[in-house]
């Protein structure tokens, strides 16, 4: 008896499959990981800024520790809030779509505090919702923005 499979069976196991989409290069990986760590990084300026200018916000608006504790923390709430909506709504939607809404909704909202906030309140709503923009940011909706598996192991979010 020949234990020998035969050339055929030879070449069947020597069949690699590419498990990235096609048209998809590594270019495309390298822009789609420079754009998602770009929004990324836009993305967190506003969680770092207001806490380095607390103080001269706070002199210039009149609040007192309370109110200047209220408009830093109530980003995390908004976030804390978002987070079970936005990451069961990339169950039932793609994920892609939610990150970028998330993500304008989160410059939106920083945008306008820039040029509206000037006092308690609005710096207050204007902070929640930066907060909720920056809720969705996790593995699964920016990864698949990248070709492959190798690609995905990168990502940085």
């Amino acid at each position: 008896m020949n234990d020998d499979p035969g050339p055929q069976a030879q070449q069947r196991s020597m069949l690699v499959i590419d498990p990235s989409p096609v048209g998809r290069s590594r270019s495309g990986a390298r822009v789609a990981t420079a754009v998602l760590s770009f929004g990324l990084v836009a993305n967190l300026v506003p969680l770092m800024t207001f806490a380095a200018t607390l103080h001269e916000i706070a002199a210039d608006w009149g609040l007192n520790a309370t109110e200047s504790g209220w408009i830093g923390g109530i980003y995390f709430a908004g976030y804390a809030v978002a987070v079970p909506v936005l990451a069961s709504a990339t169950d039932r939607m793609d994920g892609r779509r939610v990150y970028v809404a998330s993500a304008l909704l989160g410059a939106v909202a920083s945008l306008a505090f820039s040029f509206w906030a000037n006092e308690f309140w609005v710096a207050l709503i204007l902070r929640f919702l930066g907060g909720i923009g920056h809720s969705p940011r996790r593995s699964g909706p920016t990864s698949s923005w990248l070709p492959n598996s190798e690609a995905r192991t990168i990502a940085i979010t």
